[in-house]
């Protein structure tokens, strides 16, 4: 069950073009911050431990001060070929809280194996899910998974819906309230866990309550605030959705639709157009935060919902997609928006209807913003490199961003030669504590907590309480080591790509429709062949049993299985394709991004490496001269010629106007491939000035004009 922010965000849209001032303006003023002493939260005696982060947002740390979180134990996996934490070696990992200065192993059901906590309430009661140590029948080998509660350190057994063998456990508050997802016995082959339908659930005081759907068939219930709201997803009928974030990289092949459930109702939250809305977090106040796709499928904006509305939160920094992922109880939302271009983003907060870009560490390249608390803070990531098209996350860095500005990296304020290079902050808390996940010098990931260095924390043994200037505070650092768990798939983004990872809590490994599947294709290389025509290549992966490979596209994005279209599925022996052709030509003058994956019969590969390619340009033609001469006594007619500069021309088009400075060029001869002249006659005109341009086209669109010419007519 890995939601390493490293690895699932690798991963994923569209708005307005207005820039506002930047968090880079206020660079410029001074502020000062606190230190941080930072804990190492250790693990249970195995290499690593972890936080919830499922790139919505999750509270894995309360007001209290208690992390929940789970770590590796020194016992390996019992179900290794369905790896808990898709680690090698497989280790068995338990559930823990870190409390009052110690860290309590939670354990497991009895006879389970690995647990891990999704959520921790206010009053510390935690939501999770633990193997119970049976088999799923219906998938032979493959452990049960159990909604399950930890209070006091007691785990209990949630349970599933007669005839279901899983379940998952979302969500908790301080009443005991649980939410999550469990199944039941009626096949469903769109199911979001497993062959049978799986329904959203509310549990309490020993009873699991069937939350239903809005039309489809399966739902998820995420969120549960303290008056009891439950927020979540659902499919809205039988209907496919047509947009590939929601597809592919939310795993929801229908439409789908955001739902809150109250005093046994559950209401459509709407959308904007598309074919998927997703929520990414509720707060008391019943205040609800997502992404919803726009009409046609192709881009996405950032929602507020509240009080019965859903208000287009929008982009403002230059782009045309941007994702709410958090808010507090104030209404504060934050999240990420996209630069113009669409190929970079920052972290991005709205509050009291204005959007303010909080920039990025130093020169980074992109941002995103996790989590933000009471007072206006916010944490999130900065990434220093960019890739040729979107981020690139495995170089990732903790960044704290304040009111004011400008965003900080948290490792320099930390003490020098920490434990940790910390990467990923989840939740901020409104005494300014952080959680999150770090690298040791080793490339193990540990779960972190840091404590700030002020007034709310006095006396804090290892706490340095003098002021940390704006110059200080400015500094960054390198992490010392890239993790072999962190970096192990593309850690690749781009504004769409990170609203696909704006992905349900359900553990990877529980999408049980990939269970054996090939392995990726790799050296996947793309060339253009002329304006119209893509040449690929691939290898396979040794040893493969792929019946076919599929091959996604789309323009300019940095992860088509995600963000594109499936164009083609070929034999699996097959291992070159020509994207294009005469009579379904790309666009010239156009890039386009590929990935392929391998298919059989378990189910498909994770994508190819990317590549991509631009279609070349059509030249136009040049040196365009005329003459005019009278014909017969009584009509004049004008020569053209021209020289043909054309690779894969069809046909030419001459166009003219009449006047010395006219430009309203109408079509005035089409003419076929390879064309070097034409003849144009006026009958019974004299003396007028006509101005000519010529261009041709190829199937892959049109090149530019040649140089006008203008000639008078005897």
């Amino acid at each position: 069950m890995n939601f390493r922010i490293l690895n699932s965000v690798t991963l994923i849209t569209l708005c307005v073009a207005l820039l506002l001032p930047s968090a880079s303006s206020a660079q410029e003023q001074k502020k000062e911050h606190h230190h941080y002493k930072l804990i190492d939260l250790g693990t249970l005696g195995g290499p690593q431990s972890y936080v919830n982060m499922p790139n919505g947002y999750a509270p894995v740390l309360n007001n209290r001060g208690t992390v929940a979180g789970w770590a590796d134990t020194s016992t390996l996996d019992p179900f290794p070929a369905f790896c808990f934490n898709e680690e090698n070696p497989c280790f068995l990992s338990h559930a823990f809280q870190r409390q009052n200065g110690m860290t309590t192993d939670l354990g497991a059901l009895p006879g389970g194996g690995s647990s891990a906590s999704n959520w921790i309430s206010a009053n510390g009661l935690i939501a999770g899910v633990s193997q119970n140590g049976e088999t799923d029948p219906s998938f032979p080998g493959f452990p049960e998974f159990r909604a399950v509660l930890w209070k006091q350190g007691k785990i209990t057994d949630l349970g599933t819906f007669e005839g279901g063998n899983e379940s998952i456990a979302n969500a908790v508050n301080s009443k005991g309230k649980v939410v999550g997802l469990a199944t039941n016995a009626v096949p469903d082959d769109f199911s979001l866990f497993g062959t049978t339908e799986a329904h959203a659930f509310l549990w309490q005081n020993g009873v699991m309550q069937d939350l239903g759907t809005l039309g489809g068939t399966d739902s998820v219930a995420l969120f549960v605030n303290e008056k009891g709201q439950v927020v979540g997803e659902s499919y809205t009928g039988s209907a496919p959705s047509t947009y590939s974030g929601c597809t592919q990289g939310f795993g929801f092949p229908l439409t789908t639709g955001a739902f809150l459930w109250e005093n046994g109702t559950m209401i459509n939250l709407g959308s904007f157009g598309g074919t998927c809305t997703f929520a990414a977090d509720l707060n008391n106040e019943g205040q609800i935060v997502g992404i919803s796709a726009l009409a046609g499928d192709q881009f996405q904006h950032a929602f507020l919902w509240n009080r019965g509305s859903l208000n287009d939160l929008s982009n403002t920094i230059g782009g045309n997609n941007a994702a709410a992922i958090a808010l507090n109880d104030g209404g504060d939302v934050v999240g990420w928006a996209s630069l113009q271009g669409d190929q970079n983003i920052h972290a991005s907060l709205w509050k009291n209807n204005t959007m303010t870009d909080l920039g990025t560490v130093g020169g980074d390249a992109c941002s995103l913003g996790f989590s933000v608390n009471a007072s206006g803070k916010v944490v999130g990531i900065s990434v220093a490199a960019a890739l040729p098209i979107g981020c690139d996350f495995s170089q990732a860095r903790a960044s704290l961003w304040e009111d004011g500005g400008p965003m900080v990296d948290l490792n320099a304020l930390i003490p020098p030669d920490p434990a940790l290079f910390l990467t990923s902050p989840e939740t901020i808390n409104n005494l300014g504590e952080i959680a999150g996940l770090g690298l040791d010098s080793a490339g193990n990931q540990h779960a972190f907590l840091l404590i700030p260095c002020d007034e709310s924390h006095p006396g804090l043994e290892g706490c340095d309480y003098s002021p940390l200037d704006a110059s200080a505070a400015a500094q960054t650092r390198q992490s010392p080591i890239i993790s072999p768990h962190a970096t192990a798939t593309q850690n690749n983004l781009s504004p769409a790509g990170a609203m696909a990872r704006l992905r349900l809590r359900l553990p990877r490994h529980t999408r049980l429709s990939a269970l054996a599947t090939s392995s990726a294709p790799f050296n996947l290389t793309a060339s253009a062949l002329n304006t119209y025509e893509i040449k690929l290549n691939w290898q396979e992966a040794s040893r493969q049993n792929q019946s076919r490979f599929d091959i996604y596209r789309c323009k300019g994005c940095t992860n088509p299985k995600i963000l594109g279209t499936k164009i083609a599925s070929l034999d699996g022996s097959v291992f070159a394709y020509t994207d294009g052709s005469t009579s379904r030509p790309l666009t010239e003058s156009t890039t386009y991004a590929y990935q392929v994956t391998a298919v059989n019969g378990d189910g498909e590969s994770t994508p190819s490496n990317l590549n991509s390619a631009t279609t070349k340009i059509e030249p136009a033609p040049a040196n365009l001269t005329s003459f005019a001469f009278v014909r017969g006594g009584f009509d004049d007619v004008v020569r053209l010629r021209w020289t043909n500069n054309a690779t894969d021309d069809d046909s030419y088009f001459v166009e003219s106007c009449k006047g010395s400075t006219c430009t309203n060029f109408s079509l005035v001869a089409q003419l076929p491939a390879n064309s070097t002249s034409d003849t144009q006659g006026f009958q019974f005109i004299h003396n007028i000035t006509v101005r000519y341009r010529v261009r041709t086209r190829s199937p892959g669109g049109f090149s530019g004009y040649s140089n006008v010419r203008t000639q008078t007519l005897p």
